[in-house]
């Protein structure tokens, strides 16, 4: 089978299979397409980069933006956290109004004065869990 990638200015990338007929390569090319693969198209420096949604461990919004954050890196995204949030599926916890993060991306968590809970996250940042979805954290992560 041969293949070709275009890079071009669309929202998010996706495939076109030319064909003579559908046999077992094309059905398992067109299954594999199919599994809950998303990408996210991240900017830095005006750059964009193209972002598995497997390296997210955080997602933020920030001043009316939208960030992600990889293991060393942050990206802004024109995604709403929202939108986000529906792509990552269960793997991701809301922490905040503004923040939602990758269960397995959870390093440790502390109460830190005044009773709140900080969460530590393996890339290295460190953020707040908000009363209001603390019930639902605690329960997600197996506290």
């Amino acid at each position: 089978m041969k293949a070709e990638i275009k890079i071009e200015n669309c929202p998010e990338p996706y495939a076109i299979i030319h064909t003579p007929e559908v046999n077992e390569q094309v059905q398992r090319v067109l299954s594999y397409m199919r599994q809950d693969t998303h990408t996210l198209i991240g900017q830095k420096d005006d750059r964009q980069y193209v972002l598995s949604i497997h390296e997210i461990l955080f997602a933020q919004v920030k001043e009316e933006k939208t960030y992600v954050y990889t293991m060393d890196q942050m990206y802004r995204v024109k995604h709403r956290l929202y939108e986000i949030k529906q792509m990552v599926g269960h793997d991701f916890v809301q922490i905040s109004k503004s923040s939602i993060v990758r269960i397995d991306a959870c390093e440790s968590v502390e109460i830190d004065f005044g009773g709140a809970l900080v969460l530590h996250i393996k890339n290295g940042l460190k953020t707040y869990v908000s009363r209001h979805y603390l019930k639902n954290f605690k329960k997600q992560i197996g506290l």
